[in-house]
């Protein structure tokens, strides 16, 4: 989708604001730095390394407003909850009002036209507003705005993938399938989102399933026992779909995210005295063999769930030099198949399943065009694409969830 250089309206303008993200952040972040000193401790310490989601959160606000600025609803309940996670970042309410100037400058630094300043401008005010009133009720509701965890063990099933077990110490709540912002003193002012690859219990104890790409998912996965983290406000919805006829395609550690799901349907089951209903297939996805992971689990779920089934896709036979796989079930068998979906769509009723992808953004988005090519309706896929910035995505994109 195509826009002119010079827009007209507000989606038009946030499509610019996408392109000229690094005006808009810049401009934005000098502004904030300048009247609001104590920011400058609380994000990264380089500056390309903050406000990395603030140019699609910007777009996406001002995609989704009225011709006059105006905010409906359903966005005003996004920020909201933008808002509640935002208070890990240890701002007061009354910070939006700067915040708003700020967005002010950067819009009009990234190339705002006169004629829509006025209507950009009272969208961001909304937005604002809408922060600052989160900020306020959980202060006033005594909702910690963080909470400390800390690292009790890691395992290396292969030189990619890292198992961090923490321990809160108090109950931390998250549905299945949810996001957590983490950081940790060796990330100063970073913050990464990842998804707990366990139910949330009454005892605080959290998992993670890190892959080792990039400078800080690498940092995270190389935590040792006693490292402590921080944990913000869980965001994020994981499957809207029935709990019947589901098909979820997990991307490497992007099955972090399907095992809580998958253990909350046998829980529904056990509550419901019947697994009458319920049907999950699950295809994981890896380069290789000695990728997948976390495969004891795995038998032993479709042992007490046999309605759960979960195929093990690999592009290639052999494992690389070096990976360093540890033992896994013996039950595992392999399907090959350079182009995971072919293996999918080759074993599954394409026109009565519900598609669930989760993983690297690349994989999902790849993944989800060849299932539309292969004639399954969209509203039948809901993808989970991990990407910085992407769950504001335009509308025409599947929203990401979060990074590995």
């Amino acid at each position: 989708m195509t826009y002119p250089a010079h827009p007209t309206t507000l989606t038009q303008l946030g499509a610019l604001m996408r392109d000229n993200a690094e005006a808009l952040r810049s401009a934005t972040q000098d502004y904030l730095y300048n009247h609001v000193v104590e920011s400058r401790q609380i994000f990264a310490i380089r500056a390309a390394e903050a406000h990395v989601e603030l140019a699609p959160a910007v777009a996406w606000v001002l995609e989704h407003a009225e011709a006059d600025g105006a905010l409906a609803q359903p966005a005003l309940r996004r920020l909201y909850e933008l808002g509640r996670d935002h208070r890990r970042h240890g701002f007061p309410e009354q910070i939006y009002a700067v915040f708003a100037d700020a967005l002010r400058a950067g819009i009009k630094a990234a190339g705002c036209p006169e004629e829509l300043q006025g209507s950009a401008d009272r969208a961001m005010r909304a937005a604002c507003a809408a922060m600052a009133e989160a900020t306020h009720a959980a202060d006033l509701a005594g909702a910690a705005p963080a909470h400390t965890a800390t690292v009790v063990a890691v395992e290396r099933p292969n030189r990619h993938t890292a198992v961090v077990r923490l321990e809160a110490g108090l109950p931390f709540d998250y549905h299945p399938g949810q996001h957590i912002p983490v950081t940790t003193p060796h990330l100063p002012g970073m913050w990464r989102y990842l998804t707990p690859a366990s139910p949330a219990d009454t005892a605080g104890q959290l998992t993670f399933h890190i892959t080792d790409v990039g400078e800080a998912s690498s940092m995270l996965a190389k935590a040792r026992p006693g490292d402590q983290w921080t944990l913000g406000t869980p965001r994020g919805e994981f499957v809207n779909f029935p709990g019947f006829n589901l098909v979820f395609i997990s991307y490497g550690a992007g099955w972090a995210a399907v095992r809580p799901y998958l253990l909350s349907l046998v829980e529904a089951a056990r509550r419901a005295g019947t697994s009458a209903g319920f049907k999950a297939t699950v295809y994981a996805v890896a380069p290789s063999p000695g990728e997948h992971y976390d495969t004891f689990f795995q038998a032993n779920l479709m042992e007490l769930a046999p309605w759960i089934t979960i195929h093990h896709v690999v592009r290639r036979e052999e494992d690389p030099w070096l990976l360093g796989a540890g033992e896994r079930s013996a039950d595992v068998s392999f399907i090959v198949s350079e182009e995971p979906i072919d293996a999918v769509v080759g074993r599954e009723k394409v026109s009565v399943s519900n598609f669930v992808l989760v993983g690297p953004s690349d994989r999902v988005r790849v993944g989800r065009d060849r299932l539309i090519a292969e004639g399954v309706n969209p509203d039948y896929i809901e993808a989970h694409p991990w990407e910085r910035g992407g769950q504001w995505a335009r509308a025409d994109q599947p929203p990401a969830q979060t990074e590995f």
